[in-house]
């Protein structure tokens, strides 16, 4: 059973707390979940787009003591060269 205390869930039986709101991310996707301490997170960055340390898919879980495993992290956009995908780097292009 859970409480709630200025917006934030306390479990009635063991005082945990659940684990803060997680941002949304640029050119990425925060899937529906709880925050129940074990819950799971998931964020799928867009076609085209992946985590700067590689993969589409970033699992969080919310650990005892009310904060999630890792950082939410980035998306990269991504371009294709021959076989393989390389990130895009960040800059700009200036006219001549």
């Amino acid at each position: 059973m859970y409480t709630v205390i200025y917006n934030e869930k306390i479990c009635l039986l063991t005082g945990h707390r659940s684990c803060p709101e997680l941002p949304n991310i640029h050119d990425g996707l925060l899937l529906p979940h709880d925050r129940y301490i074990g819950s799971v997170a998931q964020y799928r960055c867009l076609p085209g787009y992946r985590f700067e340390e590689g993969g589409t898919i970033r699992t969080l879980i919310c650990r005892y003591g009310g904060k999630w495993s890792s950082e939410p992290g980035h998306c990269q956009g991504m371009v294709r060269s021959s076989q393989r995908e390389e990130p895009l780097l960040d800059h700009f292009l200036t006219p001549i």
